[in-house]
């Protein structure tokens, strides 16, 4: 059977679900099945890792300067920010009235 996984990050970038997703393609090769692996990447292109065929795309919200304006931050592509305990603005809580 020929399997596509999609997740937004992959190995050499590591965290929870890029992880998971190594672990999972790699079982599914040892167990026969032809896997591809899409993933976000600059510079684009594929490689052949062990048997997993990975392909990196260019994602076009590299280039919207909005998305990561403050480059200074110490969080910023590939690694997201961490959650936040207040919605961004500072605005009431959603459903719940303003925040205390």
């Amino acid at each position: 059977m020929i399997v596509l996984l999609v997740s937004e990050f992959y190995p050499p970038i590591l965290g929870g679900v890029e992880i998971h997703v190594a672990n999972l393609a790699a079982e599914l090769a040892d167990r026969g099945h032809e896997v591809h692996v899409a993933t976000l990447a600059a510079p684009t292109g594929q490689e052949l890792q062990g048997k997993i065929h990975v392909h990196r795309i260019e994602s076009s919200a590299a280039d919207w300067p909005w998305l990561h304006r403050d480059k200074s931050r110490p969080f910023h592509l590939p690694v997201p920010d961490p959650p936040r305990a207040d919605p961004p603005g500072g605005g009431p809580w959603p459903g719940r009235g303003p925040r205390p």
